[in-house]
């Protein structure tokens, strides 16, 4: 009897063979608490072919073949045995010379390697085949601790969390959400806490070129939703375009706010979008977070135009020269992005620009813009029928114990909002910015009431155009591009130390 211990490959199952002349038997063997069942053989006393073949017909394997039968059924009858064997089934069996330590021998289908052998099975191999290498096959696993747990893939139905916690436990539970980080980024009064990019599919069909897509990242679960604004004669019913939820990357991992920046590209369900704009809110809130979003922080973007400049010092100067005739010392802002774009080409961003301009920019509406702004801001008052303006003075002379007509910035933000100004906080913030100011940066009051009274003083304009602030047409609502007119360039190269 030889015993000879084996491993199945891609198994953790350990098997000693037990071999005598030519004749096999398979024992399985377990380790304690290994949750498989003790089976005493996994394959009977058998020889073993060494290819798996199919099943045969009845009668075609045979120790004998009668080639011929004659004279009667029974005593004195005669057949004819083919001594030749010529229709015999000839099948290779495994032989003692076949088991060497190492090799793999194929058990109907099932792999075994060969990982060692006893001291009589050495002997044995030694005085009749002259072997000497009986080196043992190392079969244990290398990893201390369980197995690692191969996840199946997404398929399809419902939230990815929500189908990998049912892989996880037996008794399907929900996944859990980071309440942290909601209580501290869900919607708290006017504080959304929602970014809202303006997007454009990145494509060259015709009918698909000039459709504008909202989509919104919600910061306080990471999910993102698309919605499509509806668009006169446009042939495309608008609506919601992607439901909410994470979104994942093609290169595996999930969209984060850090992805999304004016000027960069996404891909939403094999759908490629490029953001164009963003709304105010958004701009503020990345700034505000500087730290968190590199596109936004004026350093990192004040470094990244240094070196820029510096590189193209005289191509820079000719450009410069060309836009601003008049040596003012400030240009468009279409203008600046153009000369910066040409010169960083893709290695600077479009958000990038946005913030140095910002930073060093002219934020001023024009006369006629600030008229249908206000008007608009009336309209919307009207509609609602909005009256709270003499509450909102008697709360501002309160406020002003000097009797100057003037308070500051922070106490005016917060009367408007104390008496809820059914209104958008970037329109607010243009509002107070076209406010009188005394030296002190203190705004009159009674002005700025004077802007929201739409029954003492109500402005009508004709270029009044309701997607300016509320409409749902992208096309005709401002964003942060739109209202930047001027950039002091001057300032900026004198801030980052450029010499021209």
């Amino acid at each position: 009897m030889i015993l000879i211990p084996c491993l199945v490959i891609h198994e953790n199952v350990f098997c000693i063979i037990s071999w005598l002349m030519i004749l096999w038997r398979f024992v399985k063997l377990f380790n304690q608490n290994s949750g498989r069942d003790a089976v005493p053989l996994f394959l009977r006393r058998a020889k073993l072919p060494k290819e798996s073949t199919e099943m045969h017909q009845p009668g075609k394997v045979t120790k004998r073949t009668v080639l011929n039968v004659f004279g009667p059924t029974g005593q004195g009858g005669r057949y004819i045995l083919d001594s030749l064997k010529t229709g015999a089934v000839h099948t290779e069996y495994y032989h003692d010379s076949d088991l060497v330590v190492g090799a793999i021998i194929n058990v109907w289908g099932r792999k075994f390697t060969i990982c060692g052998c006893d001291e009589f099975t050495q002997e044995y191999y030694r005085s009749k085949y002259g072997y000497d290498n009986f080196d043992a096959v190392d079969y244990k696993s290398q990893k201390d601790g369980p197995a690692t747990r191969v996840m199946p893939p997404y398929n399809g139905f419902g939230s990815e969390e929500d189908s990998l916690c049912n892989c996880l436990s037996l008794i399907p539970k929900p996944p859990r959400r980071d309440f942290i980080k909601f209580m501290e980024k869900d919607r708290h009064g006017l504080e959304s806490n929602v970014l809202r990019f303006v997007a454009k599919m990145d494509t060259q069909k015709p009918i698909e070129v000039d459709r504008r897509f909202t989509i919104s990242y919600f910061l306080s679960d990471d999910t993102i939703l698309v919605f499509e604004p509806p668009q006169r004669n446009s042939g495309i019913i608008g609506g919601k375009f992607l439901e909410r939820g994470r979104v994942k990357k093609p290169d595996g991992g999930h969209y984060t706010a850090q992805d999304l920046f004016i000027g960069g590209n996404v891909q939403f369900c094999k759908h490629p979008f490029i953001l164009i704009d963003a709304d105010e809110y958004a701009i503020n809130y990345m700034e505000s977070h500087a730290d968190e979003f590199p596109h936004a922080n004026p350093q990192l973007v004040s470094n990244k135009i240094r070196r820029l400049l510096t590189d193209n010092a005289s191509e820079v100067r000719l450009m410069l020269d060309s836009a601003d005739r008049k040596k003012t010392g400030s240009m468009s802002f279409e203008t600046f992005k153009k000369i910066v774009k040409k010169i960083g080409g893709e290695n600077i961003s479009a958000h990038e620009i946005l913030t140095i301009a910002r930073h060093f920019g002219d934020f001023h509406l024009r006369d006629e813009d600030f008229e249908t702004l206000v008007a608009s801001v009336q309209e919307q008052l009207r509609k609602v029928n909005y009256e709270n303006f003499s509450l909102m003075n008697d709360a501002c002379i309160y406020v002003d114990e000097r009797k100057t007509g003037f308070i500051p910035l922070g106490e005016l933000k917060n009367i408007s909002k104390s008496f809820k100004l059914p209104i958008q906080d970037h329109l607010l913030e243009k509002l107070l910015y076209h406010t009188k100011s005394n030296g002190d940066g203190h705004l009159d009051y009674q002005h700025f009431i004077s802007f929201l009274n739409w029954r003492d003083q109500p402005i009508i304009s004709q270029k009044y155009l309701p997607g300016l602030a509320f409409g749902v047409e992208t096309r005709k609502r401002q964003g942060p591009l739109d209202t930047l007119n001027e950039v002091a360039y001057n300032k900026i190269i004198d801030s980052l130390g450029i010499k021209i």
